[in-house]
């Protein structure tokens, strides 16, 4: 009984892909209003029939993990959000076989993008607000994650948004996985995964690196510094993780003592100091042009003030980001909105460490979006 209510709510998902196609194509006939679009349609059904399918074979998956006799009747709140975003994913894709849309259909990509990362957050809150995790919904949010960054990286590329190197971000969690097979396949045996805190943030930062560089707002070479510098932590993460699970990598107590004693607390401290000191001299520099901007000068003392303090100093740094962004799109040689652009692009990365008084987006990397109020 429990299943065939699913597959009632799987033909409704497949009405909702309908009109998520049908719509997608009306919208965008202002960018290509001849028969081009169907060069978008195409790719993105293609992958929204994937989405159906997928779901259809993994309906026997909607119940608690560990407990396959406890079918639930239906997906639930968090599966519709994770399939939702799993459709705009699927528009997303639709783009990859055309040129990058003009006017206003250029923001499309990006807001297709940042609307599935809020999604994404959303789907973990509300399984686990509800108590009600499934296997499925494991299955489902795995599945998609990877395929989202990928299709993501691949568009960046195509617009010139990014180096070709970049692809390597949306191909990592499947060279991962592919390495893992084939040591199974030699008859090694894979450890579990260690925990680790900046695995969540890592995939966070980059996929709000990704949200903003899809927007048609900034442009090379500053996108493509700040890709590079966002892609070496996530692909080294993604080593040690590798090398951790395959049991080559065993960091002593003593190694680890010295990462979380030394460089993680002094680290930001040191980010800190050269973030206020980078930001005096460009308010320096701007404070002795003929025109001062006052824009660039509200922007520097908020910057230097509120990473100086450590007050919400993430959040600082990626505002101080993308003000870069935007300064070397009319400056592109400026070697100190450069060292800004670089040092802030870290920053988003460690924290402000030690001695902060404010650190509300720290919460989101060290907990899960939901457990507060399991807690409770």
């Amino acid at each position: 009984m429990e299943l065939k209510h699913l597959k009632r709510e799987w033909a409704a998902l497949a009405a909702v892909c309908a009109a998520l196609l049908a719509g997608g194509y009306a919208l965008l006939a202002s960018a290509w209003p001849g028969g081009e679009r169907i060069f978008w349609a195409g790719p993105a059904g293609a992958v929204l029939v994937h989405l159906l399918a997928h779901l259809r074979g993994n309906l026997a998956q909607n119940h608690p993990p560990g407990r396959p006799e406890e079918l639930f009747a239906s997906l639930g709140l968090a599966n519709w959000i994770t399939l939702l975003r799993a459709g705009f994913l699927a528009l997303l894709a639709g783009f990859l076989l055309l040129p990058r849309p003009e006017g206003t259909a250029a923001w499309a990509p990006g807001a297709l993008y940042m609307s599935a990362a809020v999604l994404d957050f959303m789907d973990g809150w509300a399984a686990r607000a509800s108590r009600r995790t499934t296997a499925l919904g494991e299955a489902l949010d795995m599945h998609w994650d990877g395929f989202g960054v990928l299709a993501a990286s691949l568009l960046l590329v195509r617009y010139g948004q990014v180096p070709p190197w970049y692809l390597l971000v949306g191909l990592a969690r499947y060279l991962y996985l592919f390495g893992l097979k084939l040591r199974e396949r030699a008859g090694l045996v894979n450890g579990p995964l260690p925990p680790s805190k900046m695995r969540r943030a890592l995939a966070g930062l980059q996929m709000g690196f990704i949200a903003v560089a899809m927007l048609p707002v900034f442009t090379p070479p500053a996108t493509w510094a700040a890709a590079t510098a966002f892609m070496l932590p996530l692909l080294a993460g993604f080593v040690r993780d590798f090398l951790a699970v395959s049991g080559e990598l065993r960091p002593s107590a003593a190694e680890q003592g010295i990462w979380n004693t030394r460089l993680k607390g002094w680290l930001p401290l040191a980010l800190r100091a050269g973030s206020v000191g980078l930001l005096a001299a460009v308010l320096g520099r701007e404070m002795f042009t003929p025109a001062p901007d006052a824009a660039v000068l509200t922007a520097g003392l908020a910057g230097m003030a509120l990473i100086g303090l450590g007050a919400a100093g993430r959040v600082a740094a990626l505002a101080i980001v993308l003000l870069s962004g935007f300064a070397l799109r009319a400056w592109p040689l400026d070697g100190l909105y450069w060292a800004v652009l670089l040092l802030h692009s870290v920053l988003m990365f460690t924290g402000t460490g030690p001695y902060s008084i404010w650190k509300p987006e720290d919460w989101l990397i060290d907990h899960r979006a939901g457990e507060a109020r399991l807690q409770r």
